[in-house]
């Protein structure tokens, strides 16, 4: 097949574009996991509101982030819930949603369900982060909402 030299340069331009766009994807991606791996020190606003009553607590917290299976990414809490994240740009979101087990906030225990959960970062050392999801306190359910920043 012979291509005239207008056509030929068209050809090569197109293969530069997807060789790069392939390239800059990947390593765009692989950049992404880079910020978000590590131990996040995070200072957390807590609230548990349970009909009329609210509990509030700002807890100082570690968010332990790996390399995930099934998953880009990976944390487990100190109460057993483990967590799994989709990285997209800087966010990772949660994909594993809904994800229960039992967890204790300001002296009660209960089974926490985290519906959403967010870690937001764009130079891999300054996060901000957001949970929320529903503890069941014998028979009450209440709402629980977590949102901070973090740093590594």
């Amino acid at each position: 097949m012979n291509l005239h030299p207008r056509q030929f340069r068209f050809c090569i331009v197109l293969l530069a574009a997807a060789c790069g766009s392939s390239s800059t994807a990947g390593s765009n991606t692989s950049s992404a996991l880079s910020h978000f791996i590590g131990n996040w020190a995070a200072t957390v606003h807590t609230t548990l509101s349970c009909g009329d009553s609210v509990g509030q607590g700002d807890p100082s917290i570690t968010i332990t982030l790996v390399a995930g299976s099934g998953a880009d990414l990976e944390s487990a809490s100190d109460d057993g819930c483990v967590f799994k994240f989709r990285v997209s740009g800087n966010t990772a979101t949660l994909s594993n949603a809904p994800v229960s087990c039992n967890a204790a906030f300001a002296g009660l225990r209960g089974t926490t369900t985290v519906n959403d959960y967010t870690l937001t970062t764009s130079d891999g050392h300054h996060a901000s982060t957001s949970r929320s999801g529903t503890m069941s306190v014998g028979p009450d359910i209440c709402t629980l909402t977590i949102v901070g920043s973090a740093t590594k």
